[in-house]
């Protein structure tokens, strides 16, 4: 997920850490999906929030936390992100439309022989002619 604003993501902040230990230290530092016992001190569990922030979860509290390890969190984030696309849809800008009346430019040609008023005495060229075949 990424963040807009160039906001810090909100488990970096003080709060955020301390609430990650607390709910990984509640649970013994074990995956409460597939029982994986993950060391203290190590990246291998990580606090994961029951009901997402985005969808009204509450954000520090450690009921709505609980210990998965990353193979686990990493499903359950590609889980929850794909809900959220379906329920908001892409993110993109809108695409620009062409107007409706043409611009008015000059016309540029990619080759000699692409220009109807060009004369040649080239060979090469007037063998095709501007229509582009012999």
């Amino acid at each position: 997920m990424s963040w807009s604003n160039n906001k810090p993501a909100r488990t970096a902040t003080t709060e955020g850490k301390q609430w990650s230990l607390n709910v990984r230290r509640r649970d013994g530092y074990k995956c409460v999906l597939c029982g994986y016992q993950g060391t203290p001190g190590h990246a291998d569990v990580e606090a994961d929030h029951v009901i997402p922030v985005f969808e009204g979860g509450a954000q520090h509290s450690l009921a709505n936390g609980r210990t998965l390890c990353v193979p686990c969190h990493k499903t359950k984030t590609a889980e929850e992100s794909a809900r959220a696309r379906a329920a908001n849809g892409r993110l993109l800008p809108p695409e620009a439309h062409p107007s409706d009346t043409p611009t008015q430019g000059t016309l540029t040609y990619l080759a000699p022989w692409d220009d109807p008023a060009r004369t040649t005495t080239d060979p090469r060229i007037a063998a095709y002619g501007p229509t582009g075949k012999p």
